[in-house]
């Protein structure tokens, strides 16, 4: 089979002394793909249609090309460096920015591109800590990057939605309710203890105009049993408008607004499917260590991304009642007391394939994109953490056990129920975004699901 290719890079600058290689092993690197498990790297799928796994080295220049990728043999990329030096040659060679870098994600991973045009990069947004006493001057720059916490996902310019036990302080005394013993969250002071949060960004480099947050909200329901939060969904409500992302290629600024239909049509087809799902965020992307126990380190700069499969109803039923193990690795039994039906509300995904996407510390309440929709966040994960085999179950929180906070029928009693809390009585409540809006942060652009009179 024969095919076509496209010079879209100009030519590579003279190589230094220690990459002289002659024109023909230069210009193969150039225009393959090397997948060496030596060098650090894993085979990743851009799952965009039926694309095939693929990398790209380069001595200084990154470009991504159409179509299937010839073979490459790895020991053309090794031969010029030494094994030692592998890791730190690629990243040097290629640089720190956005386009071209190459580093391990959320754990066993890769950094989104700048020329992505994943939905989900746009209304990502992270959470930090604010450090060194920065929220002292809240009302007079806008903060940087402070300590990672979380990631979330805009729903408005005035609302992340993220996960319950991100904003929990602390949780209860367990509380018996009918035969179940709970812990409930105790929500974090929004007066005493701000965060700062990053709306689009893709890069540290880029979190120079964060928004401090004002409230936090939990669901009515969240609370843990075992180990395992039910309802594991809360909200940051902002003192100001979050900022636009800086990518142009980004086409929506806010998470999609689904109807309840749909919404209920996504998680059925989703979950009998068992369909791919996107992970994002800027969770710690590396083991400092892994055995006796795996110790977590590394923030990266660049927003991370994985690839992780569904798993039907019924396996995660099954997985997690008898395999539910609490902060400490020990495992339950199916004697536990879990009303599933009621309480499960999330649903697993597992690894497939040679895709190897772990989350860690700081991915929680990230959104999960699967089978091409919103369908939940990033919650906690269960089993062997480090191990090369399949049992790596994880949970997300889905969104169809938020209804009133995620389906379009009520987007607008939503806004009017929270602008109760962080409106003003001489403004009027903003309407409803939809996701067409070209520039939702300007006034003329909302979008309200009543038709305005004169426009019936």
């Amino acid at each position: 089979m024969t095919h076509e290719w496209r010079e879209e890079v100009p030519p590579l600058p003279p190589p230094p002394p220690q990459w002289r290689l002659d024109m023909d092993l230069r210009h193969h690197i150039q225009h393959c793909a090397c997948t060496c498990n030596h060098m650090g790297y894993g085979n990743y799928m851009d799952y965009q249609g039926e694309m095939p796994p693929r990398q790209y080295l380069e001595a200084a220049a990154f470009a991504e090309y159409q179509g299937e990728v010839p073979p490459c043999n790895c020991m053309d990329c090794a031969n010029y460096m030494e094994y030692q030096m592998q890791m730190e040659m690629c990243r040097s060679c290629i640089g720190n920015e956005v386009v071209g870098s190459r580093e391990k994600r959320i754990i066993f991973g890769a950094p989104l591109l700048s020329s992505t045009h994943y939905d989900v990069t746009g209304f990502y947004v992270r959470i930090d800590d604010a450090v060194h006493l920065s929220w002292l001057f809240r009302y007079l720059v806008h903060p940087g990057k402070g300590k990672e916490r979380c990631g979330g996902a805009a729903l408005t310019p005035h609302v992340v939605q993220t996960a319950c036990h991100c904003i929990a302080a602390k949780w209860s005394a367990p509380v018996v309710w009918e035969t179940y013993e709970y812990e409930y969250p105790i929500v974090i002071n929004g007066w005493e203890n701000m965060m700062i949060l990053h709306h689009g960004h893709q890069t540290e480099l880029q979190m120079n105009d964060g928004v401090w947050s004002r409230k936090f909200i939990v669901h009515e329901n969240c609370r843990k049993l075992q180990g395992s939060t039910s309802h594991d969904i809360g909200w940051i409500v902002t003192r100001e408008e979050l900022k636009q992302s800086n990518n142009v290629l980004v086409k929506y600024s806010f998470a999609p607004l689904y109807t309840q239909a749909d919404i209920v049509r996504q998680y059925n087809r989703n979950m009998k499917r068992e369909l791919i799902c996107l992970y994002v965020g800027f969770g710690s992307y590396y083991y400092e260590q892994t055995k006796p126990t795996a110790i977590y380190a590394g923030v990266p700069t660049i927003l991370q991304h994985g690839w992780r499969t569904l798993r039907n109803y019924w396996q995660c039923y099954i997985h997690t009642e008898l395999y539910l193990q609490d902060w400490y690795g020990r495992p339950f039994y199916a004697s536990i007391p879990l009303n599933y039906s009621r309480d499960g509300t999330w649903a697993c995904t597992t690894f497939f394939g040679k895709e190897r996407a772990i989350t860690g510390p700081g991915d929680s309440g990230g959104p999960v994109s699967c089978g091409g929709v919103y369908f939940g966040l990033v919650q906690s994960s269960q089993g062997d953490f480090i191990s090369e085999s399949s049992d790596s179950w994880e949970y997300i929180a889905l969104i169809a056990f938020a209804i009133f906070e995620n389906a379009a029928e009520y987007r607008e009693a939503m806004e009017h129920h929270l602008w109760a809390i962080w409106g003003r009585p001489d403004e009027p409540v903003p309407g409803v975004l939809g996701r067409s809006t070209i520039d939702p942060f300007h006034p003329d652009a909302f979008y309200s699901t009543v038709v305005p009179f004169d426009q019936e």
